[in-house]
């Protein structure tokens, strides 16, 4: 096992934190974004940079523009796909530095990393969240659940939790909300939370384990999305 390598001749991403990563075509894992740290006061912004980890186990920072995010993120998600991309969808962005003037706001934009293209649009979630679950549905479809709909808070926290889902065509850009979702918080889960973990099961469905509440207590909720309903 390679711990914490780094090529030294490259300039380094920063601290890794609040940052995601995927696997591309099987061969490399993307790590994207994270949180910048700007000052001692509380300073921050979200990172635009990339890095990949190869089967030497250093950390690369990749540093053409295509592979740069297409914004700043943190707090986001990414799934590798079966047809080798890694799909980002949601996160919060910053503009400047959040505590010296700049906003923090959740995103909507989905997009899709693959070795050829980079970065290519694939279209919007029906609500702008971070802190959210995502799981590959059997028909190639995803699934997306719970997260955070505002931005209180720039850490992992369950304020503004959303039990709202839906799904996503990651290759038309195409989606759905599961159910009702009034007013982006109301929806199919019975408690709102964000960071719910998903795993899938070919047979059974995606199960829905735990998360944060908006009070940030933690829950013991267990949802079976099973045919487009959670159970």
């Amino acid at each position: 096992v390679h711990v914490n390598r780094r090529d030294p001749d490259r300039p380094q991403n920063g601290p890794l934190l609040m940052h995601d990563a995927g696997t591309v075509d099987g061969e490399f894992v993307l790590v994207c974004g994270g949180l910048n740290i700007e000052g001692a006061q509380g300073e921050f912004s979200a990172s635009d940079r990339c890095d990949i980890v190869d089967d030497s186990a250093v950390l690369t920072p990749l540093t053409d523009a295509s592979s740069m995010l297409p914004l700043p993120l943190m707090l986001h998600d990414m799934t590798s796909l079966p047809d080798g991309r890694v799909l980002l969808t949601g996160g919060y962005t910053t503009v400047g530095v959040v505590g010296e003037g700049g906003t923090f706001a959740a995103s909507d934009q989905v997009w899709a990393y693959s070795s050829v293209s980079g970065w290519e649009r694939v279209g919007s979630l029906q609500i702008a969240r971070g802190l959210h679950g995502v799981a590959v549905l059997p028909n190639g479809d995803v699934l997306i659940v719970g997260g955070s709909t505002d931005s209180r808070s720039p850490l992992w926290s369950g304020e503004g939790a959303t039990g709202c889902a839906e799904t996503l065509n990651p290759v038309t850009g195409e989606g759905a909300l599961v159910g009702a979702c009034e007013d982006g918080i109301d929806g199919p889960l019975s408690i709102p939370v964000a960071m719910p973990m998903l795993a899938t099961d070919a047979d059974h469905g995606v199960l829905i384990v735990g998360g944060l509440d908006d009070g940030n207590d933690s829950v013991n909720q267990v949802a079976l999305f099973v045919g487009g309903v959670p159970e």
